[in-house]
């Protein structure tokens, strides 16, 4: 279905009908076993959430963002990728900061960042961004700040900077330390040695510390010697 033509101030509730009229109660059930937490499910796969959310943005978006999300997962979902297709610095901007008190999943989260590629020609800002996010310490903001950090920042220019703001970091928020890792492991396999000098000091926590040494010895892009070095550890 086009929702490029959409009238989008009489509300999102023919997108909310069309949703439920192509709903997969299989993929509600195991998305909902992923995805746990307070909000409804309706059953719709990411590849159609993404079409549609490229269909809203060739018309008029801008209403579409202001309409209710209805704590709904593929809304959420849909409003992400409708937010990642903006192609003005400022604009990606306010939609960002206006959208992150309504992440509340690992899903909505790591998809809205890995579409969000104008990150990458607005580093400053964002790692700024990053900054407030985790001195925030609440789960997702720390998650979303953690998922842009691993995305957009392992590389020359920031690495030390990353390596220096996530030191020490200690939370008991299962996904947030869950990113935290995924990150660890990121920087392990570019900057092996800058890694390892960090895992050495062990200033996180076990659970982050076992989660990194997990997702490390799974990579194929982990050396053998690597993987026996993370022996050493803890």
């Amino acid at each position: 279905m086009d929702f490029k033509n959409t009238n989008w101030k009489e509300g999102n509730l023919s997108l909310l009908n069309y949703l439920k009229s192509i709903e997969d109660i299989k993929y509600r059930e195991f998305t909902r076993k992923l995805t746990p937490g307070e909000f409804d499910i309706i059953g719709v796969r990411i590849p159609t959430l993404r079409k549609i959310a490229k269909s809203i943005s060739n018309g008029d978006y801008r209403t579409f963002l202001k309409t209710d999300h209805r704590d709904i997962y593929e809304l959420k979902m849909i409003r992400g990728f409708v937010i990642g297709n903006i192609k003005d610095i400022e604009e990606y901007r306010e939609a960002f900061r206006a959208f992150v008190p309504l992440v509340d999943n690992w899903s909505v989260c790591d998809t809205f960042i890995a579409g969000s590629k104008i990150i990458i020609k607005d580093r400053p800002y964002f790692f700024a961004i990053c900054q407030t996010l985790l001195s925030d310490r609440d789960e997702f903001k720390n998650r979303i700040s953690f998922v842009i950090l691993l995305t957009y920042f392992v590389n020359e220019e920031y690495i030390e900077k990353v390596l220096e703001l996530i030191k020490g970091y200690r939370s008991e928020c299962y996904y947030a330390n869950m990113a935290l890792a995924w990150l660890l492991s990121v920087i392990y396999v570019k900057f092996p040695t800058k890694a390892k000098t960090v895992l050495k000091e062990n200033s996180f926590d076990e659970k982050v510390m076992n989660y990194t040494i997990r997702k490390i010895k799974d990579s194929y892009r982990v050396s053998r010697e690597d993987k026996e070095w993370l022996k050493n550890v803890n």
